[in-house]
């Protein structure tokens, strides 16, 4: 080794490598330099700031609500530990937690009135809430793994011991599309016929449900969160609406951006696409959120303009096609004014506990058995999604991610769908248009959920039985409302038990050929006569089809130039090679029938070219030139004629986005001209808003004929009571056959007393009351005058007040009849027992007694018993009588009782 070193080793004599300069260029020596004079310039306030937050630092989690729930549960266990006696600053161990549990699951109440105790998840989830707590709080904390197991042994002695439950409470439901359905036009339609508040508020809660129906999120998504004060909700800005390629309402379409995601609401950038385009179908009216956000703006001014054809030629006119807002910062989900109903704070966004009551109430006019949830329509979606999946495309999934050269790791982290970001497809109108229905929807009852307001006495002895005071304002209110749910969990389990009481409809026999399913008719047979009312062997529905307005029936551009007729058949569609045989095999007889009466509609049609039918004897051929016509024919909306809500898609939005009728107790007892001075007290007006008008109850007879109304609820329920209108009327209308025999009226009554009535008001001349009154009042018509004179002949006393046990009114009724009709409509009592409370009327004036004609041509031979007899002998032309005007009579009369 050491000659290999002398001949290969060439160096220096006394080299020492520590004299060589060692030092290098550093690159990186001058990275953070600003930062660093930044620490060096505020050395001594940064020491001082970050010492004090270190010694007050206080957990803090990400979500408010997960933030309150941690500090609650924090609290329980250190008030445990002071009672046995842990002292202050000592870490809690394992065998503290087991003990903790033992306490707190016989103490812990439940959020559910029904429910006996709590369950295993809820102890669970406060203990995830409890242990970041106890390891920020305590640095040494820790459970070992003996500990560990033997809490979870303590939840399976608990459950078995009853104290604990296993499993959710309430059981998982689905409110789907269908279901959705039901309940948007239940509630629309209970606007239109029961009234509300506001139509502002009604609109706005009822798209509030639809969105979260159609976006298939979270109520947090698109209204605020509890205990959330920022912008976590959904604006305006968060919606693009714009016009495809048509200018028509159902050629709009919307992109929403949920920011408000949960576990992001503060993370930016981390959100949701959504594209919902309008659903086509009128029948889905109710439940298109495209529709309903636009008459929401028009309504509250998010737009510039008051009208669906302003906004439609303005956004036209942008070369994107784009809806402008007014107020891209307002929320969409206004909450409600507090103290003031009919209005919204459109500036403040709705709280997720208002679409909560919403979704409730909705469910009561739709008759729903069960207590919807938000999270049930979440549920709902994920049903329907997964009957329609296979339309569904846009999401990226393992194969995208393996195309980008995403790792698996990187897909499963969501990085591959935040490159993708959402489809755009629109699954609301896959959902619209499958027609799945979840067999274990909820079920809706035969008849509504009305409440019965309970009594005070009800109240308070509810409230002795809870241990509340009975003469604390909040625990009665408290106890009424509980009453009321109590009295809607007993509706729900009776109509979930109710029996069908209808008859049931004989088994339809299919598959066999003993029966003639289809009735052989020979062309003659069938084109033998157009089909007239007279007719009685033809369905009436078809016949008033054929007047059916154009805008009842599906349009389409590209061929139909006329409306098709609207019917009402269950038929299958005709088709060239459509025969006897296959008849008999697939229609029942009552479809035959509707295709029998199908024929005789097309029969009358005009034979103009567009469309040609004939019928054979053993066949049924169709040759249509234009398929169009049969298409539009089929596809004809069935509508009632009082129906406002399976219109076309522009009638839908004008009307809604201008209605502005009002159901107020207040509001309704004013007069008109009082009521438009101080109309802006009541609701909201301007923008697309009709003037505010009041609602009219109608008589429930009203479709048989009568015509009476009121503004007042308590007005109908004494009609009610009256009304004999019935069924056998509706098509048996009294013809008016007297009319009216002075000159220049045409008015006609049904009866001759009913003219004779009218034509006294012709003779009637205008006069004051010469009984004493000093008020100087002119009465205009008779029957004024006769109400009057009753008030002179009446001993009645204008300090009576009401009688009826445990009425609470103390004011006095200045006359009998407002008595009267304060017992029928605040008691309800038949007029026949509001006589036992009303003293008898005594003659307070002259006795009239047997009385001779005053009349100088009469014989003085008729003796009259009233007054009313002898007025009656004064005015008839008969042989008898003397013709008098009936206000000579009454003149008569008086000059001779004075």
């Amino acid at each position: 080794m050491e000659g290999l070193a002398e001949a290969f080793l060439e160096m220096p004599e006394g080299y020492n490598s520590d004299d060589e300069d060692l030092t290098y260029a550093r690159p990186v020596y001058n990275q953070g330099t600003r930062s660093c004079i930044e620490i060096f310039k505020h050395a001594m306030e940064n020491r001082v700031a970050s010492k004090k937050r270190l010694v007050n630092h206080v957990h803090e989690a990400a979500a408010p609500g997960t933030n309150d729930h941690q500090r609650r549960w924090f609290n329980r266990f250190q008030a445990f530990l002071k009672t046995i006696n842990v002292a202050d600053g000592m870490t809690p161990s394992g065998e503290h937690i087991y003990r903790f549990i033992d306490t707190i699951a016989k103490i812990i109440p439940s959020k559910f009135r029904d429910k006996p105790r709590p369950s295993v998840k809820t102890i669970k989830v406060g203990l995830k809430n409890l242990v970041p707590m106890l390891i920020g709080h305590y640095e040494s904390f820790s459970i070992s793994n003996h500990y560990a197991v033997k809490c979870e042994s303590l939840f399976n002695t608990l459950v078995h011991e009853g104290i604990l439950i296993q499993g959710t409470w309430e059981k998982r439901r689905r409110i789907g599309f269908h279901t959705v359905l039901i309940l948007g036009d239940a509630y629309l339609q209970s606007g239109l016929e029961e009234g509300c508040l506001s139509w502002d508020t009604h609109l706005s809660k009822h798209l509030s449900v639809v969105l979260i129906a159609a976006c298939a999120c979270r109520a947090g998504e698109t209204a605020r969160t509890p205990l959330y004060t920022g912008t976590e909700y959904l604006a305006f800005k968060d919606i693009i609406l714009s016009f495809g390629k048509g200018d028509q309402p159902n050629d709009l379409s919307m992109d929403i951006t949920l920011r408000a995601m949960k576990g992001f609401k503060n993370t930016l950038n981390e959100d949701r696409y959504i594209h919902i385009d309008a659903l086509q179908d009128s029948k889905h009216n109710s439940v298109c959120p495209v529709k309903l956000l636009v008459i929401h703006a028009l309504r509250t001014g998010a737009v510039d303009s008051s009208s669906w054809e302003d906004l439609t030629a303005q956004t036209l006119r942008r070369c994107d096609r784009t809806v402008q807002w007014k107020t891209p910062d307002r929320p969409v989900i206004s909450a409600i004014v507090p103290g003031r109903c009919a209005f919204l704070d459109l500036e403040k966004p709705a709280r997720t506990g208002q679409i909560m009551n919403t979704l409730t109430v909705m469910g009561r006019k739709a008759k729903l058995v069960v207590k919807a949830t938000t999270h049930d329509i979440r549920r709902g979606s994920v049903k329907d999604i997964s009957h329609v999946k296979g339309k569904i495309h846009g999401f990226a999934d393992a194969t995208v991610a393996a195309a980008v050269g995403h790792r698996m790791s990187s897909y499963m982290k969501d990085v591959t769908a935040s490159y993708n970001g959402g489809s755009d497809v629109c699954i609301w109108t896959l959902r619209a248009e499958s027609g799945f229905k979840d067999r274990q929807a909820p079920m809706i009852a035969a008849s509504p959920f009305v409440a019965r307001n309970p009594e005070k006495h009800e109240a308070q002895a509810y409230c002795e039985a809870e241990g509340w005071d009975p003469e604390d304002p909040h625990a009665l209110k408290n106890a009424k409302r509980r009453l009321v749910e109590d009295q809607e969990s007993s509706w729900r389990i009776v109509s979930k038990n109710a029996e069908v009481t209808a008859d049931i409809p004989p088994h339809k026999k299919r598959f066999t050929t003993n029966t003639p399913i289809l009735r052989e008719r020979s062309a003659s047979q069938i084109n033998e006569g157009l089909a007239t009312p007279d007719d009685a062997n033809i369905d009436p529905r078809i016949l008033a089809a054929t007047s059916a307005p154009s805008s009842r029936v599906a349009e389409d551009a590209a061929g139909v130039e006329k409306s098709a007729p609207s019917i009402m058949t269950d038929a299958e569609p005709l088709n060239d090679d459509f025969d006897e045989r296959s008849a008999e095999l697939v229609l029942s007889q009552e479809d035959m029938i509707h295709a029998e009466h199908l024929e005789l509609v097309l029969s009358c049609m005009p034979t103009d070219g567009e469309a040609t039918v004939r019928v054979g004897e053993e066949d049924l051929e169709v040759n249509l030139d234009n398929n169009m016509l049969l298409e539009a024919l089929e596809d004809a909306p069935i509508q009632d004629p009082d129906d406002l809500v399976h219109v076309s898609a522009e009638d839908f939005i004008c009307f809604f986005a201008r209605i502005n009728v009002i159901r107020n107790r207040n509001a309704a007892r004013l007069t008109d001209e009082v009521f438009q001075q101080d109309a802006m007290r009541w609701v909201a007006t301007g923008n697309s808003r009709d003037d505010p008008t009041r609602f009219l109850f109608c008589c429930p007879q009203k479709e048989w004929g009568c015509t009476y109304s009121a503004r007042v609820m308590s007005k109908l329920e004494s009609h009610i009571t009256t009304c004999r209108i019935s069924k056998e009327q509706l098509f048996v209308q009294k013809e008016l056959l007297y009319q009216c025999r002075r000159a220049g009226c045409t008015e006609k009554f049904g009866s001759v007393g009913g003219r004779n009535n009218h034509e006294r008001g012709h003779d009637w001349v205008r006069r004051q009351c010469t009984r004493g009154c000093t008020d100087e009042k002119w009465f205009e018509t008779k029957n004024a005058w006769d109400n009057h004179r009753k008030v002179h002949d009446d001993d009645w006393d204008v300090n009576t007040t009401c009688s009826y046990p445990e009425c609470p009114r103390k004011t006095a009724f200045a006359t009998r009849a407002s008595y009267s009709s304060h017992l029928r409509d605040t008691h309800k009592l038949p007029a026949k027992e509001t006589k036992q409370y009303i003293k008898a009327p005594t003659h307070r004036g002259t006795p009239f007694g047997k009385r001779s004609c005053p009349h100088r041509d009469c014989a003085g031979s008729d003796i009259q018993h009233s007054r009313r007899e002898l007025e009656a002998h004064l005015k008839s032309r008969r042989k008898d009588g003397h013709g008098l005007s009936a206000q000579e009579a009454t003149d008569m009369v008086d000059e001779m009782l004075k």
